[in-house]
């Protein structure tokens, strides 16, 4: 009878795990598992008919589009005491890397791995997708467990707001030997998936509006054309124009606006713009800049742009300047309606960079300096605002020193090896998360939080490694850290942990996405 009931409360605890509530599903597994250890005086393993119950329920949608039901897909149910897909974070040994695992975990029946709880992980938590072979994975980082969402998946990208996904799925090789694949789209409120293309040659630099009605691509068969489509009427399809490549970063990224209105991207011309409310592509800037060079002339120079940022507010970017032949780069602002390029004083970059520069909500723009190329030498924050009628558009608002007799360590060394400003994310009005790295190699690279206002720093995490990538959780909570040896760490800001991955996730775990945080 026992038996009986506690496998009716896990099978529910799967179905809800599977349809997203976190929330219950955990409170019913935790309830069960207390009241096991309880009833049993903890010493009973629940055998027999739970041990072999299957691990390969489906959850079936329950709304097809008759036209595109051979394309649904199905979303596996999460099982929660383990299968080939479900591994616990409590497996990894952190020994190698001398990364600690989380204490507060609750035993669970039959020798499973522990469930591992934090009161913070309870409340939100943001799931992390990937690709594995090509699989299209999802991690949770409350639970620690993962599931597989879609088969066959070459590429993917994600929507602003997480609610969809597109993606780029092998289907058939010609007789003349070009790849063809289906383009699709997949919802994941109604978990139901449909064809936008079917039998295309590969498409590459998929990007979706945030409105959620248009996704833009490159198309190699086409001379790099780039393209939108509107995703629920698939038959409206868009030609904006080719795409000129001439560097490695030329083409790599279509970056839509926020209010969904206009696409951008960089070629060997330089930076375009497609509008919808025009229906027309334009020119916004070149690939030529005026520099005054050491005699105080003007000069006019090739450039290339990269990492273009959209202001929060529109019209404006942030943007990297690459001259050609140099190797210095600087950080400007791109004014799309009036097509000018203001360099943002100071920020002057080298390998590695002095600076780092982030667009605040409020639509004003936030540079932190090392020192090294200011004449005090002394780190700093400054705040710009944009002011159109100004010739250099930039007005600075605010300037502070940062407060280095917090962690001197980070000061210049005798040497004359200054830290390393980078990877910034805004958590809160005046708050900011970055990772600082040392020149000087002797110290390892760390996560700090810094008060915009007053320049405090505290450093939050050391890193166990410089990492080759670092993605910030959407809301700052935490990062996954990607390794020089497919070493890959999830950090967690709240509960000063860090989970050791790379066995979680597998060892052709990539294409990493954090959605946006999810109530439970």
């Amino acid at each position: 009878m026992r038996q009986s009931q506690t496998q009716k409360t896990y099978r529910l605890s799967q179905k809800l795990l599977a349809l997203g509530d976190y929330r219950h599903g955990v409170t019913i597994i935790v309830c069960m598992a207390a009241w096991l250890m309880i009833s049993c005086n903890t010493s009973t393993n629940i055998q027999g008919d739970l041990s072999s119950t299957s691990t390969n329920e489906v959850y079936q949608p329950s709304k097809l589009d008759p036209q595109t039901a051979n394309n649904s897909i199905t979303a596996t149910s999460e099982t929660v005491f383990g299968n080939q897909f479900a591994t616990r974070t409590s497996h990894i040994q952190a020994e190698s890397t001398g990364i600690s695992e989380p204490t507060l975990t609750l035993n669970a029946p039959n020798n499973q791995p522990a469930l591992v709880i934090t009161p913070s992980q309870l409340n939100k938590a943001c799931d992390l997708l990937y690709l594995n072979s090509r699989k299209l994975m999802r991690w949770d980082p409350m639970t620690g467990y993962t599931i597989p969402l879609v088969d066959n998946v070459s590429v993917y990208s994600k929507s602003p707001d997480g609610t969809r996904l597109v993606l780029l799925r092998p289907r058939a090789i010609t007789a003349n030997g070009v790849d063809l694949f289906d383009l699709a789209v997949f919802n994941f409120k109604t978990m139901q998936m449909h064809n936008l293309l079917a039998d295309t040659p590969r498409v590459s630099n998929l990007s979706i509006s945030p409105d959620n009605r248009w996704v833009s691509f490159i198309s190699s068969e086409t001379e790099n054309h780039i393209y939108i489509l509107e995703i629920d009427e698939p038959g409206t399809i868009i030609d904006l124009g080719t795409c000129t490549k001439s560097t490695l970063e030329s083409c790599d990224h279509l970056i839509w606006s926020f209010d969904s209105k206009d696409l951008l991207w960089n070629d060997s011309n330089g930076v375009w713009m497609y509008s919808l409310d025009s229906a027309s592509t334009k020119l916004v800037h070149n690939n030529l800049a005026k520099i005054t060079d050491p005699n105080g002339n003007l000069t006019e120079i090739s450039i290339a742009f990269n990492n273009l940022v959209w202001s929060p507010e529109g019209r404006y970017l942030i943007t990297e300047v690459f001259p050609h032949e140099s190797d210095v780069f600087w950080y400007s602002v791109l004014d799309t309606r009036r097509e000018r390029l203001v360099r943002i004083t100071g920020s002057y970059e080298f390998t590695p960079p002095n600076s780092a520069v982030i667009w605040l909500d409020d639509g004003s723009l936030l540079e932190i300096n090392n020192g090294s190329d200011n004449e005090t030498g002394i780190p700093s924050l400054r705040q710009w605002e944009m002011v159109d009628t100004r010739d250099n558009l930039l007005v600075l608002i605010h300037e502070t020193e940062l407060h280095l007799d917090v962690l001197p360590f980070i000061a210049e060394d005798d040497s004359g090896n200054y830290f390393n400003i980078s990877s910034l994310i805004q958590v809160g009005k005046d708050q900011l998360n970055l990772e600082v790295d040392f020149s000087t190699n002797l110290d390892i690279p760390s996560l700090f939080s810094i008060n915009s206002i007053t320049g405090m720093i505290n450093k939050q995490f050391d890193l166990p490694f410089q990492p080759i990538e670092l993605i910030w959780v959407p809301d700052g909570s935490g990062a996954l850290i990607i390794g020089p040896e497919a070493d890959i760490i999830y950090i967690s800001m709240h509960n000063e942990t860090a989970l050791n991955l790379q066995h979680i996730l597998g060892p052709k775990a990539r294409n990493f996405n954090w959605q946006l945080p999810i109530p439970r």
